[in-house]
């Protein structure tokens, strides 16, 4: 359990807010809340902790002690450069999925990769690892591995995972996640691909992340996972969502 002094918190938000002249509407907006809560906060009152880390940013101060009382070490509160995000207020986002973008190379295919996300205890935040089994040109299959972290903006309703080796950055941004039954991430994957003759160039495709149920055995994987035929795909709402996203984005060309 996170241990914080209410009363505490108070008295140093007002000594640092009088230090810097600064307004409980400024540090609100800078914040992303809305000016009551910071008012609440200055008044010694309980607010969500995702909340107080929002505030913390804007401050540069710490509230928050990041390890639970049980010594364990086990880091609730994502730093500051990903966001200070809760792990208990995105417990929700932990689990398996499957992110469907259009083929990079040809029109005709959706590219299907299983992904899942999880809280890494060691780097204090949520992590994802995406595979993907692609077909080459002379029929055989070769896969790719990413593992990065998310980061999640304070007063912000996006998730960005980044993957990032050796200088190259492979950034999706998305929106939160979204719906109940079918939870699901909606939004653009900014990254490199690579053609023979051509080298690498820059790439950018919409994404839809759908949330599964349950983590899917191996057989499922191999009749999930791939490029597939636009016709052949196994999720055909996942081909309507990506066409109406590319028709839109590419009237910004």
């Amino acid at each position: 359990m996170i241990s914080i002094d209410w009363p505490d918190v108070g008295e140093k938000i007002n000594a640092e807010m009088l230090k810097r002249g600064l307004s409980s509407e400024s540090v609100a907006a800078k914040a992303g809340i809305d000016r009551k809560t910071v008012d609440r906060l200055r008044h010694g009152k309980r607010v969500r902790i995702q909340t107080l880390s929002w505030v913390e940013q804007v401050l540069e101060l710490s509230f928050i002690d990041a390890r639970d009382q049980s010594g364990s070490g086990q880091a609730g509160i994502a730093p500051i450069e990903l966001g200070g995000y809760s792990r208990d207020l995105y417990k929700d986002y932990v689990g398996s999925y499957f992110m469907f973008r259009n083929s990079y190379d040809f029109d005709d295919r959706i590219v299907c990769s299983y992904m899942q996300i999880y809280w890494d205890i060691d780097a204090r935040c949520l992590k994802f690892r995406e595979r993907q089994r692609n077909k080459s040109k002379d029929g055989s299959y070769f896969k790719y591995d990413f593992t990065g972290r998310l980061s999640i903006p304070p007063g912000m309703a996006i998730v960005q995972f980044v993957y990032s080796m050796r200088g190259l950055n492979r950034i999706i941004t998305t929106t939160s996640l979204r719906g109940t039954e079918a939870p699901y991430f909606r939004g653009v994957l900014a990254g490199t691909n690579e053609i023979s003759d051509v080298g690498f160039y820059p790439a950018t495709t919409p994404v839809f992340i759908l949330k599964n149920g349950q983590e899917p055995d191996d057989a499922t994987l191999n009749r999930c996972v791939g490029s597939f035929p636009v016709g052949e795909i196994w999720l055909p709402e996942a081909v309507k969502e990506l066409r109406q996203k590319t028709s839109r984005y590419s009237a910004f060309y």
